[in-house]
C-alpha cells in the first residue's frame, strides 16, 4: 500500500483508505499480493470465513476479512481508483490529501450470481445503488474504464465471453 494512506472512519462503510498527501494520476496506491489458491481451494477459504476474488479462470486470491489494509477500499461508482494490471491499482485521477480512496467492484466482481447486501451510498452521480457481478457487462462502464477491468474481466469483454 502507497505509504501516503492511512486507514479512517468512512461515511461510505465502516473504515475507508484515506490519502494523506496529494496523489497524482497514475500514481500506483496498491499492489495485491498474498495468499492464492484454485477455485476448489477458494471454496474450501469461503466456508471458512474468508475473502476470495476471481483473478483468472482457476486462480483466486484468498485473505483472512480486514487482514490486510488494502480490504478497506471501499466501492463508489465514480471511483477514483482503478486497476492497472493483474495486481497494480492506480489512481485515475489526481487525488487531494484526506480525500477516500475508492474503486468501482465492477472492475473485478465477475461472480454473475454476486449482488451486495447492501445498497450503494457513494453520492455519485453516476450512483447505481446495487451492485452486481454483472455491471461489468453494462456498455458504459466498458466505455468509461476500457482496459482497467480485472485482466480476467478483460479478456471476457475482448471475446463477448458472457459465462
Amino acid at each position: 500500500m502507497n505509504p501516503n494512506v492511512e486507514i479512517l472512519p468512512s461515511l461510505i462503510h465502516g473504515r475507508g483508505m484515506f490519502s494523506t498527501t496529494s496523489i497524482d494520476l497514475g500514481e500506483t496506491v496498491v499492489v495485491w499480493g498474498g495468499l492464492s489458491g484454485t477455485a476448489h481451494e477458494a471454496r474450501r477459504a469461503e466456508e471458512r470465513g474468508m475473502v476470495t476474488m476471481q483473478l483468472s479462470d482457476n486462480l483466486y486470491s484468498i485473505e483472512k476479512r480486514g487482514d490486510d489494509n488494502t480490504y478497506f477500499m471501499n466501492h463508489s461508482c465514480s471511483p477514483n481508483i482503478w486497476i492497472a494490471d493483474a495486481w497494480t491499482l492506480t489512481a485515475n485521477q489526481h487525488i487531494q490529501a484526506g480525500d477516500e480512496l475508492t474503486i468501482d467492484y465492477a472492475l473485478f466482481e465477475c461472480d454473475r450470481n454476486f449482488v451486495a447486501e447492501w445498497e450503494c451510498i457513494c453520492g455519485s452521480v453516476k450512483c447505481r445503488k446495487k451492485i452486481t457481478g454483472e455491471d461489468w457487462l453494462l456498455p458504459n462502464l466498458q466505455r468509461i474504464y476500457n482496459s482497467h477491468f480485472s485482466p480476467l474481466l478483460n479478456r471476457r469483454i475482448s471475446r463477448k465471453d458472457q459465462l
